[in-house]
């Protein structure tokens, strides 16, 4: 499994890793980021391009 940490503080909700990895982040109805907090071994690559992506550098894959 691949842990995924969203720093909340940091996040402004720009989408940017909801286009690359839209299975584990999306957007709320009230324009707030939910996303799960663990993904598949097969999802680290889409992962960490979604963590590079991100703008405020918010998202840590583990």
């Amino acid at each position: 499994m691949v842990k995924i940490v969203v720093d909340m503080d940091r996040c402004e909700s720009f989408g940017m890793c909801c286009m690359e990895a839209e299975d584990v982040f999306t957007m709320g109805s009230d324009d707030k980021l939910a996303y799960r907090t663990e993904g598949d071994e097969s999802q680290r690559a889409v992962l960490l391009i979604a963590a590079d992506v991100c703008p405020t550098r918010a998202i840590t894959v583990e």
